[in-house]
């Protein structure tokens, strides 16, 4: 996963010290022009529509890091995020503030991302049950994918993935959305 985002793990041991595990990922807190993307993701990016200002998604996500490069990621490409750290807060979020598509992590406290979407799919408000649901998981195994549209995920993503992939997901999403009044 480091080196899909273009950094780099090493490690330094000593014998009955311990070991120490260095993790090193690019971040700048500006958006990346687009000339700086390679070739085939400028491309793929330019195919992904701009969001409007009002388009606000929830991602639910426990793991702070992988939370804060998200936000950041997607706040620079125009979204307005919610951010729940666990699958009860993410059910009590979506219910409350209506978002326009939820990224659900499965792996969380509290409540697990499966359990998480077949309780919004049972909300009595229309607006909160067919809300567009991403699943992101590590579990990458035969039959998580199913596992999560089953619970009712419109989609599935294994980590790692790159951003123009989560973009371009979110787009075709939010396209079939239809308007709410």
């Amino acid at each position: 996963m480091v080196r899909t985002h273009g950094g780099s793990v090493s490690v330094e041991s000593t014998p009955g010290m311990g070991s120490t595990f260095t993790l090193t990922l690019p971040w700048t807190s500006q958006a990346k022009p687009a000339a700086a993307a390679p070739a085939s993701e400028a491309h793929t990016a330019d195919l992904t529509p701009k969001p409007s200002a009002d388009v606000q998604l929830l991602l639910a996500e426990d793991d702070p890091l992988n939370a804060e490069m998200l936000i950041e990621y997607l706040t620079e490409a125009g979204y307005r995020l919610i951010h729940a750290q666990d699958g009860l807060e993410a059910v009590q979020q979506a219910a409350a503030l209506h978002p326009n598509l939820i990224l659900m992590d499965i792996q969380m406290p509290q409540m697990d991302g499966l359990q998480a979407i077949q309780q919004i799919r049972r909300h009595p408000d229309q607006r909160v049950a067919t809300v567009p649901i991403i699943a992101l998981t590590a579990q990458a195994m035969a039959g998580d994918a199913e596992r999560c549209l089953a619970a009712g995920a419109n989609a599935y993503l294994a980590k790692p993935f790159r951003f123009t992939d989560i973009l371009q997901l979110i787009g075709r999403h939010l396209r079939k959305e239809t308007p709410s009044s």
